[in-house]
């Protein structure tokens, strides 16, 4: 097993040259360290754990949107630290997350524990590969809200849930909203209504409802700034 100096130097000596060019900033600690890159209207970062086991966990390219956290602030949520959320410096409310990322990481490095500098070498080239075909691409179309808007109707076609792109617990459904209504989906009162569902469905969901209330009323009086139709699904799986 290597240790997670070793790994920690391998992975972030690759990633630095890699990322630095293109707007990263390495912020390291003994927690979570992560390159982060601020937007025009947010942030991007990627953060990994160091176990001492030998494994390592990458987060992926994860998106912090400006215009929907504000609004989670705003009105809050059950576990929302507000001392924490949005530090300019280094913690974000995630909005995006790239469930394609997870599924693969999960599968081929989740629990592996490394073994050698040279498959810690394979596994950055690995990393880096993803993030500059599919991660940056997932990034860049998914900042445009309709298109988010469009991968959430296909989620639900498919009979999947909006988390399968959405960040959170229950507060994913909270980001589907507001998606929704900023793209002047014609569709939103029937999201409410699944929502509605959603939540009054479980008594462990119950100490969302008051927060919940407060979304609704804030949505109330949001103005659209996007057209839904204007929305299109990504197909990663075109990418290489």
């Amino acid at each position: 097993m290597l240790s997670k100096k070793i790994r920690k130097t391998i992975l972030f000596s690759n990633l630095n040259l890699f990322l630095q060019p293109k707007g990263f900033v390495l912020r390291d600690n003994s927690n979570d360290p992560r390159f982060i890159s601020k937007i025009e209207n947010g942030v991007v970062y990627i953060y990994f754990n160091f176990d001492n086991s030998g494994s390592i966990y990458s987060s992926g390219l994860l998106t912090s949107l400006n215009e929907i956290e504000e609004i989670i602030i705003e009105t809050g949520t059950p576990n929302l630290n507000i001392e924490t959320p949005n530090n300019k410096d280094y913690y974000f409310i995630n909005t995006l997350k790239d469930k394609s990322f997870e599924i693969i990481f999960n599968e081929k490095y989740r629990h592996y524990s490394f073994k050698s500098e040279t498959e810690m070498q394979e596994f950055s080239e690995w990393l880096i590969s993803y993030i500059n075909t599919k991660g940056f691409a997932f990034v860049e179309h998914y900042s445009f809200l309709p298109n988010v808007l469009a991968k959430m109707n296909q989620l639900m076609d498919d009979g999947t849930y909006w988390n399968g792109i959405l960040s959170g617990l229950a507060d994913y459904l909270f980001r589907g909203l507001i998606i929704s209504k900023l793209c002047n989906d014609p569709d939103f009162n029937n999201k409410i209504t699944y929502c509605d569902k959603k939540l009054s469905s479980r008594e462990s969901l119950s100490e969302w409802l008051p927060y919940y209330e407060k979304l609704k009323h804030k949505l109330s009086t949001l103005e659209p700034k996007y057209n839904a139709e204007d929305g299109r699904v990504l197909n990663l799986e075109d990418i290489v």
